[in-house]
């Protein structure tokens, strides 16, 4: 008998790229909600890394709580990073960092829908008469 030939999912590179996200995610979602002081100079390196795509997404969620003065400039840098955008936008509307206000509204007509719900949304957070 000849049995039928099974791919090794560790050899194919397409599943490899996928499993090499899942993976990070993971560890993203550990990280972001332990990292204390000590940790923020390499949380904020990771955040910045190019290499880890999108993975970066669940540690901008939790990068509000680092309160590193590099913070609101590393996020309105990812507005250019198309695989972080929409979550730098929520992040920035998140502290408030009016500086951004530029930056940010030239994002208002992004073809992409989520960008230009953030958009709004930042923008709602840096209006002067909104309190929370």
């Amino acid at each position: 008998r000849n049995p039928p030939y099974v791919m090794d999912p560790f050899n194919d590179v397409a599943t490899r790229k996928d499993w090499d996200h899942g993976v990070r995610e993971s560890v993203a979602n550990v990280i972001g909600p332990l990292a204390d002081r000590f940790l923020w100079p390499q949380y904020l390196d990771l955040v910045r890394d190019v290499r880890y795509g999108g993975s970066r997404s669940v540690l901008i969620d939790y990068i509000h709580r680092i309160e590193d003065p590099r913070v609101p400039e590393i996020l309105v840098d990812l507005l250019d990073d198309r695989t972080v955008v929409t979550f730098a936008l929520h992040a920035l509307g998140r502290i408030r960092y009016s500086p951004a206000r530029v930056q940010i509204e030239r994002l208002a007509d992004d073809p992409n829908d989520e960008v230009r719900r953030q958009v709004r949304y930042a923008l709602k957070r840096l209006a002067p008469d909104n309190p929370a």
